[in-house]
């Protein structure tokens, strides 16, 4: 048995006392009470309840007697892979990936509708509720992010401290993408894997650049996890350190843009420095619309680079 406490250095003190066993094959219990119903679908979802403005998200489920995978997909991001179990009433579902602690429940009521509990880590704790719907939708990814500016423009260190500029010669005279992101972020995390994977495969003439909000306030720990990050991925484009990520502060320092709504943003642009488009969140690898995530940006880079080569 190991038992220890995880640590998040850029939260301060903040630490989660946790015990391990080993050879313990279950998550939650060993209970097989039989399952109220099967939550298998696609689920109409909303988180914070109590909030001025609650989050629309989508739920999918998977469910094989009491076992429960799935995940949740938000405007933002979804919450990548979720297992846990269905007892009864009462439905659970968790992920810990190094940066997050999951923790989702919630009463299967008499209706069929579902009302919840979700948790990050010991930090916060929020209400949501669930309804079927196949018909379900969220806002389109293309349209919640807008520029506002004539010109997108930005000069930011990398982790080096080498300045970096919209116009540098790397960048200049081809379609290019700016990806906005953060070493914390898993979606992010599972977006730069996708990119990495596009680049290698298809080695588009496009020009590629990161800028990074991250945790920690203090530069020189910020310049610190994006050199990790980009030798344990091995990126070859650079990552540019644009501030904290901080929403508010990521919008100040990116003020073309009407917002900084999410983490990962990808910044699309044609070889005039022009935007073409802004895609707002990431549908990654455990929802259902990762394949046409892929689909529309391959057809993107596609149309970037056919009207580079006959403009």
């Amino acid at each position: 048995m190991l038992e220890g406490y995880w640590y998040v250095p850029s939260r301060g003190q903040y630490q989660i006392h946790f015990v391990a066993k080993h050879g313990q094959n279950y998550r939650f219990t060993t209970l097989q009470k039989p399952p109220a119903t099967d939550l298998t679908g696609k689920w109409e979802v909303t988180f914070g309840l109590e909030d001025t403005i609650p989050e629309p998200a989508i739920g999918y489920f998977e469910q094989d007697g009491n076992h429960l995978t799935g995940t949740f997909e938000t405007e933002s991001g979804d919450y990548r892979f979720l297992e846990g179990t269905v007892q009864a009433n009462k439905m659970y579902l968790s992920s810990f990936d190094g940066a997050h602690m999951f923790l989702f429940e919630a009463l299967i009521n008499p209706d069929g509708t579902l009302s919840g509990v979700f948790r990050n880590g010991i930090h916060y704790i929020t209400s949501w509720s669930g309804r079927r719907n196949e018909e379900a939708t969220l806002r389109d990814p293309n349209l919640i992010t807008t520029f506002s500016g004539e010109k997108f423009e930005f000069s930011f260190p990398d982790e080096n401290g080498r300045l970096m500029t919209s116009d540098d010669a790397t960048l200049t005279g081809r379609p290019k993408i700016v990806q906005i992101l953060g070493t914390w972020c898993p979606n992010c995390l599972d977006e730069t894997q996708f990119l990495l994977d596009y680049f290698e495969r298809e080695n588009p003439d496009i020009g590629l650049v990161g800028l990074a909000f991250e945790l920690h306030s203090d530069p020189i720990l910020a310049s610190q996890a994006i050199a990790r990050y980009r030798q344990k991925l091995d990126i070859p484009y650079p990552i540019l350190l644009a501030g904290v990520s901080d929403k508010n502060e990521a919008s100040k320092q990116l003020p073309m843009l009407d917002t900084v709504f999410a983490y990962p943003t990808l910044i699309f642009f044609d070889s005039e420095n022009q935007v073409k488009k802004i895609y707002t969140g990431f549908s990654g690898p455990a929802t259902p619309n990762y394949q046409s995530f892929k689909e529309e940006f391959h057809k993107t880079v596609a149309k970037l680079l056919y009207d580079a080569e006959n403009q």
